[in-house]
């Protein structure tokens, strides 16, 4: 799996990729080093804290980073959207009981707090089921 990360890192667009993983890496540092989130992180486990250079946060994430399914893979859309494969509840259309939930359901740029919009809407499929 990590040749073919590699190679999508290579392909046209794939520098930028390596480029914004990279500041995602150094800002989720930053906020780790900057609120009382700070207080409950014992260690930076990956990439770790001797990686510091942008050179060499770059060759990890060349070199570790995996992730199934790339951003946008999966667009969440309005009905009337040819290429939405989700609808706004993160549910598949044509198929019944599957949700998306990850950075694939981002339409064009990621974006934050997708995880809690998705908590929100699963709670409120579930709470709304009669067992």
């Amino acid at each position: 799996p990590l040749d073919i990360q590699k190679l999508h890192f290579q392909a046209p667009g794939g520098a930028a990729d390596i480029v914004a993983i990279r500041e995602g890496i150094k800002r989720a540092r930053n906020i780790v080093q900057s609120t009382p989130i700070g207080l409950f992180v014992d260690e930076e486990i990956a990439p770790g804290p001797d990686v510091k250079t942008d050179e060499e946060l770059d060759n990890f994430v060349l070199n570790r980073v995996f992730g199934h399914h790339a951003c946008c893979t999966n667009p969440m859309g309005a009905d009337d959207n040819p290429n939405a494969v989700l609808d706004g509840n993160f549910k598949v259309r044509g198929v019944d009981r599957l949700r998306v939930v990850d950075a694939s359901v981002w339409p064009d740029v990621p974006g934050f707090f997708i995880s809690e919009k998705a908590a929100d809407v699963v709670i409120a499929a579930a709470k709304a089921r009669k067992f």
